[in-house]
């Protein structure tokens, strides 16, 4: 029975009776120019107490972000933008796992916190600095939906590494993050695709994935990386990523090749 709205002219409502009585609450709201449109409302799936508001004034010439968050139904309001956020906000959303874990849509593109808004991180990854009015997060394949204007729908595969960032990890020089097993697929040739004309994005990667955080970029020494069966036999080695923060590596399964004799020639189409 808890619905909140925002609205065009600076108002955040709330009612906590299906709609019968309602409450006006902005004026809890601190440092906030009066009539700055209320541009989107996140209720917390976590505590029925707790919401996030933003607020966006640009037609108005005020390009400052603004985002807010209550934990006792409106009765008072603290800012969780810090001084990364560079423009106006236009969406916020709180992951469906994680509390702690956001993400602000503005209008130079993404920003991510995982200690629930008092340090932001511009998501740089194939994400341009564009604005972004929408965010989704799919509640099976844990991929990040952002509607943007002007780059169209941009898909963020499986961000539950970012729902295990904490600050104890972070001080880590190395920290492997826990992944969902991976089922190996033989897809025939041509199973997917669209017809000519269509506008049609990539199928996120199916090859298993090995998800680390480090501390520091590596730069010095030689670094590897080794894949082993549960039997402790070495079964590949991969190229890691050596970036400061989160790195990816792919491995498609492929392993050693057998040892084959010398031979003068190789008969077409194997050994």
């Amino acid at each position: 029975k808890i619905i909140w709205v925002g609205t065009d002219d600076g108002n955040v409502q709330v009612t906590a009776d299906g709609g019968k009585t309602w409450t006006n609450v902005v004026n809890n709201v601190p440092n906030l120019p009066k009539n700055t449109w209320a541009y989107h409302v996140e209720p917390s799936r976590f505590d029925k107490n707790t919401c996030y508001v933003v607020f966006e004034g640009h037609s108005t010439g005020d390009f400052m972000p603004y985002t807010y968050k209550t934990t006792d139904m409106g009765k008072s309001w603290k800012s969780i933008v810090s001084k990364e956020i560079p423009t106006y906000v236009r969406h916020i959303k709180e992951d469906l796992v994680n509390p702690n874990l956001l993400f602000l849509g503005t209008e130079m593109g993404l920003y991510v916190t995982v200690d629930g808004g008092q340090n932001w991180s511009q998501f740089k990854n194939n994400v341009p600095p564009m604005a972004v009015h929408y965010i989704a997060v799919h509640p099976e394949t844990n991929d990040l939906v952002l509607a943007t204007h002007g780059r169209g729908i941009i898909i963020i595969d499986d961000i539950s590494p970012l729902r295990q960032m904490t600050k104890e990890m972070i001080t880590k020089d190395v920290h492997f993050f826990q992944t969902k097993p991976t089922v190996v697929r033989e897809d025939a040739a041509f199973a997917e695709g669209g017809d000519a004309g269509e506008y049609i994005g990539e199928n996120p990667s199916r090859v298993a994935k090995v998800i680390y955080y480090l501390k520091g970029r590596h730069t010095f020494g030689k670094m590897g990386m080794e894949i082993f069966d549960k039997d402790g036999k070495k079964v590949a080695d991969l190229t890691p990523g050596k970036s400061k923060g989160i790195n990816v590596v792919d491995w498609n399964y492929r392993l050693k090749p057998p040892k084959v004799a010398k031979a003068k020639t190789l008969s077409f189409g194997g050994f």
